[in-house]
């Protein structure tokens, strides 16, 4: 995959940018002032639209929340093939759909291409799916380009370690799979690796739950059989008991007669007093009824306060009134409390009577409990009753401890399987990493040497081990241990990992694009034209390089560090016509 050309449906605003085979540079002037913001100037702007249009999300881009860009769509021609060419056009309006053109012809422009005119218009996964057939990456099979684009298109924030992009996140299994697949590797068995250690640690998460259900001390099968055992042994031991018991010498009729009898007496007076009990509650509560509050006096008074007459012929009739209200209250007060008179004996010699009759029926059933007959037989119902409810707990624990059991089985045979797996990680590691193997990893490691030391004059290569845990690890190492640990050096690795896999896979008859944002910045003016140079040399392996800088990285002053072919377009900050997007900046 090459890049031939980027452009925008408004040129005024957005100039096309048509890109060379090999080489090309952004090239960014600080005009008005040399303590401005390069970043205004689009050049690294340019690099997020190239991303979105191969298909990455609009929520992740610089426009995503800006009115302003609603009405652009971009189109990027892209060579995926030799002499084979698509456009792909992608609205900000409409970020989930994309369309493409196929050519055959380089540097066109199909901004005024209407919808039907297009070859495909498809939803946004759809179009991806399309671009991975197209782009045809055979080396990274059952992965998305869209995995392989990190390492072709680094942004600031990527130059913080070669091998685990900013998108990385998460657990290893979400990157260092393709990477070792990238690398020439078995991913594979990285996969499986992952996949068995988390089915392990589920494994791990149901034990725990389990013995946390385990209230007993039995731990093992045999602990809980044997104490299930014992408690059988008992429970019959107890019902044999209760067989034996001898109800045969007691009258039952007799009994059954005698008890009925009491009983119904005992109802009898229970329902009577409750009656007679109901009657003295509604008496007294009769006779705390208030007297009437009203007074013709009061009444008066209010009325004189007022200014109003008061006349005496209804003041004398509430008189009456009232004195006829307590004249009868009184009578109803004397008929209620002779009344209550009357019921307060009968509650008490009622209740005198329970009490006798439930002492006689005590004493009539205590015959009943001569030789502790019934007393032996609730002691017995009550221990099988709960070495039965113990039984079925312990039957419970039982199952629990068989889940268990079959778990530890599950997590031994896994172990296994794991310990198989990563011991085949290490034999694939240990097989692509040997010097006389002639793996794509050897040739990788052999041009990111060649990088380091063409830059940098110090030896460095890359390393694949698998750690104690079975966990295959990437880095890089420089003989010199204290070496090159800051961030500026750590972008030049990153860089040279880069160039190092895109040669390898150029060899093999891939087209592949470069492309490094900032790529000088904060590097010794001796590296910028070393490395200048080994990115000249890449160009002339096929590879298609696109950097940017500005004028302040350009090493003491050299007039032609870059050459004017080089340079694919120019920004400055002097007026809006010198940025990316011809607009006042957002």
């Amino acid at each position: 995959m090459r890049l031939s050309k980027i452009y925008m449906n408004h040129s005024h605003i957005f100039e096309s940018i048509t890109f060379n085979d090999g080489f090309n540079v952004i090239f960014g002037k600080v005009i008005s002032s040399k303590d401005k913001n390069t970043h205004n100037l689009g050049k690294s702007i340019l690099a997020q639209v190239i991303d979105y249009c191969l298909g990455k999300k609009k929520d992740s881009m610089f426009f995503q929340n800006l009115d302003q860009f609603n009405e652009f769509v971009f189109f990027l021609e892209i060579e995926y093939a030799k002499d084979q060419f698509v456009t792909v056009s992608r609205s900000v309006s409409e970020p989930t759909t994309m369309r493409f053109k196929y050519h055959y012809l380089a540097e066109q422009d199909y901004r005024g291409l209407l919808d039907s005119e297009w070859d495909k218009t498809l939803p946004f996964e759809q179009s991806k799916e399309l671009l991975d057939s197209l782009l045809n990456f055979q080396f990274i099979k059952g992965y998305s380009y869209r995995q392989f684009i990190g390492y072709l298109l680094r942004t600031q924030n990527d130059f913080q370690d070669p091998f685990r992009l900013s998108t990385h996140r998460g657990k290893d299994i979400y990157w260092k799979p393709f990477l070792a697949k990238l690398l020439g590797f078995d991913d594979e068995l990285l996969k499986k690796r992952g996949s068995l250690i988390d089915n392990l640690n589920k494994l791990s998460e149901q034990e725990h739950f389990i013995s946390l259900q385990n209230k007993t001390d039995a731990q093992s099968v045999s602990d809980i059989e044997g104490e299930i055992e014992l408690i059988k042994l008992k429970i019959q031991d107890f019902k044999t008991q209760l067989d034996e018991l001898d109800f045969g010498n007691q009258d039952k009729e007799e009994i059954a007669a005698l008890v009925d009898l009491i009983n119904d007496q005992i109802v009898a007076l229970n329902d009577e007093l409750f009656y007679l009990e109901n009657d003295r509650k509604r008496i007294k509560n009769s006779l705390r009824t208030k007297k009437i509050s009203f007074s013709t006096n009061e009444a008066q008074s209010l009325f004189n306060e007022a200014g109003l007459v008061f006349p005496k012929q209804i003041k004398r009739s509430f008189d009456d009134l009232i004195q006829f209200n307590e004249a009868i209250n009184k009578e109803r007060i004397e008929y209620l409390s002779k009344e209550l008179k009357e019921i307060e004996p009968k509650i008490q010699n009622i209740s005198e009577e329970l009490i006798k009759l439930n002492k006689e029926k005590s004493s009539k059933l205590s015959f009943l409990n001569e030789k502790n007959v019934f007393d032996k037989y609730k002691s017995l119902s009550q221990d099988v009753n709960e070495k039965t409810a113990r039984l079925i707990y312990l039957e419970q624990i039982r199952d629990i401890i068989y889940q268990g059991e079959e778990i530890k089985k599950q997590k031994s045979l896994l172990s296994s399987e794991l310990e198989s797996i990563e011991n085949q990680i290490r034999d694939n590691v240990t097989q692509n990493v040997k010097s006389d193997s002639n793996s794509i990893f050897t040739k990788i490691r052999a041009y990111f040497g060649s990088i380091i030391q063409k830059t940098l004059n110090d030896d460095a290569f890359l390393s694949v081990n698998v750690n104690s845990k079975g966990n295959i690890e990437f880095e890089y190492k420089f003989t010199e241990k204290e070496a090159h640990k800051g961030h500026s050096y750590k972008k030049l690795l990153c860089i040279a990992f880069d160039m190092a896999l895109a040669r390898a896979y150029t060899e093999q008859g891939y087209c592949i694009f470069l492309y490094h944002d900032g790529v000088f910045e904060s590097l010794d003016d001796r590296v910028k034209e070393k490395l200048l140079a080994v990115i000249r040399e890449y160009s002339e392996y096929g590879l298609q390089q696109i950097i940017t800088l500005i004028d302040a990285d350009i090493p003491n002053g050299i007039e032609d560090f870059i050459h004017k072919d080089e340079v694919i377009r120019i920004l400055h900050d002097k007026d809006s016509s010198g940025l990316l997007f011809k607009m006042t900046p957002w």
